[in-house]
């Protein structure tokens, strides 16, 4: 059995202006433009206090294992809000657990499931008005159930995961364009699938697979979530080379897929964000095959979205305020590192 304790402290602030400013030409930028003094756009402070205890037991019976857990969160802040002379104290209590079981087949398969409940304190601003009043973000509750099967092939590094889930959380925040805060939602459901793969098939060379497919429910609005997608999917190859004069030298590379996207309702209607995919590639050496003085360090270097796709990543369109919002993807990120194992 294991118990526990928690506690944290938060204290938080934002401040932000928001303002239109004229054209810059990057070839012949005017230090000298006039730039109109930007307006308010959120400011706000908040201090909280959070303690937990909580419990779990796991027991094992032959093939069969079980797990059980408990929790109770004591939760307090204060926010003031400076833009709208608003203040919020809260001081709520959850308890919340976890119930799970999974069984052992002797040929490689173990079934499971799982239900959960969960509680999130939230900070920031929320109105559910338009922005005539102001207050803090109630915390989100949820519930989890999962299901699923995990299978390891005997005798290799094969190994698959497949699981479903029905999710349904309380109090989402979602972002209103151009404002200071956020909206509330009634209750979201979120259904889904995912699926995994872990191989290698060659020595030293390791694939990795996975798929997830998800449908995302506002009850407010009777609409998908605003920013949920519909899904993605991943593919990766990794190889290590295990001798010759590259020993110890490792590449890889392989695709991120997302699929469409939900980005709210503009005055033409509904808003998907399109479709995209881009490819990303690492390399890393063990230096040690260099001295064994070097022994547990290591060097890489990695680069997101390597042919410097231009795409859509998300959208925020709200027809009632008359705002639409998209905002471009990642461009090509590269990075280097260097790091120590014991």
């Amino acid at each position: 059995m294991m118990f526990g304790f928690d506690y944290m402290q938060q204290s938080a602030s934002e401040v932000g202006y928001y303002g239109s400013a004229p054209d810059l030409n990057v070839f012949h930028p005017n230090s000298q433009m006039a730039i109109p003094t930007p307006s308010p756009w959120v400011n706000y402070n908040t201090d909280s206090h959070q303690a937990g205890i909580y419990g779990q037991d796991e027991i094992h019976w032959r093939h069969l294992i079980l797990t059980g857990s408990i929790r109770n969160d004591w939760y307090r802040s204060h926010q003031t809000d400076n833009m709208y002379n608003t203040t919020t104290n809260q001081s709520p209590s959850q308890i919340t657990w976890r119930a799970s079981g999974l069984y052992h087949f002797d040929f490689g398969l173990a079934p499971y499931i799982s239900y959960s409940t969960s509680f999130q304190p939230q900070s920031g601003s929320v109105s559910m008005d338009g922005g005539k009043t102001v207050r803090q973000a109630n915390p989100s509750l949820g519930k989890q159930l999962e299901g699923g099967l995990k299978y390891q092939l005997p005798g290799t590094s094969l190994l698959l995961t497949a699981a479903g889930f029905h999710i349904e959380q309380t109090n989402v925040l979602v972002a209103v364009g151009n404002t200071g805060y956020s909206a509330e939602s009634g209750l979201v459901h979120s259904d889904g699938f995912e699926f995994e793969a872990h191989a290698e098939p060659f020595h030293n060379l390791v694939l990795t697979a996975a798929v997830s497919i998800q449908k995302v429910h506002d009850d407010s609005t009777g609409k998908p979530l605003i920013q949920s997608g519909k899904g993605n999917a991943s593919l990766f190859a990794f190889y290590t080379m295990p001798s010759g004069p590259a020993k110890g030298l490792g590449f890889g590379g392989g695709m991120r897929y997302s699929n469409k996207s939900y980005g709210g309702e503009a005055s033409y209607g509904s808003v998907w964000v399109p479709q995209y995919a881009v490819f990303d590639a690492s390399v890393r050496y063990d230096l040690s095959n260099l001295s064994r003085s070097l022994h547990g360090w290591n060097v890489g270097a990695s680069v997101r979205n390597l042919f410097d796709k231009n795409f859509i990543a998300n959208c925020l369109s709200y027809a009632s305020y008359g705002q639409e919002f998209c905002y471009y993807g990642e461009r090509r990120n590269a990075q280097a590192n260097i790091g120590f194992s014991w």
